[in-house]
């Protein structure tokens, strides 16, 4: 499953860089799943720069505080209608669910729960004592 991700998203990757990536910025706003890539990016950005201890529900929070911020943003700039409220928490649940959803997919989960593979070594360690 993890190879697969991968293929995906490097296609996916691929298929960006040789298309013309939309600047403007009124693209952030055409669908929740627009607006959720980019609360994504800028809950990254705020954990690797700004915060860098938060973690698990909080992380959850901050994507729904940063969807609803963007989302007023985008209301007053004329992108988003009077919905603008839903369109924000639904981007923000979006963005920290993909995220989550990505993690456990490819890997990067930070679980503490060790990998599941070769148990020789504890059997080792065992004989040992």
């Amino acid at each position: 499953m993890k190879k697969l991700a991968w293929v995906v998203f490097g296609l996916a990757g691929v298929a960006l860089a040789q298309s013309d990536i939309p600047t403007d910025i009124s693209e952030w706003f055409r669908d929740t799943a627009a607006l959720a890539a980019v609360v994504a990016g800028v809950v990254a950005l705020i954990r690797k720069h700004i915060w860098k201890t938060l973690d698990g529900l909080y992380v959850a929070a901050l994507s729904l505080v940063v969807g609803v911020a963007l989302a007023y943003f985008g209301h007053r700039l004329g992108y988003v209608g009077g919905d603008w409220l839903a369109f924000g928490v639904m981007a923000g649940l979006g963005a920290s669910g993909a995220t989550a959803w990505l993690k456990g997919v490819v890997g990067g989960g930070g679980g503490s729960a060790p990998p599941a593979g070769d148990t020789r070594t504890d059997a080792g360690r065992a004989r040992l004592r």
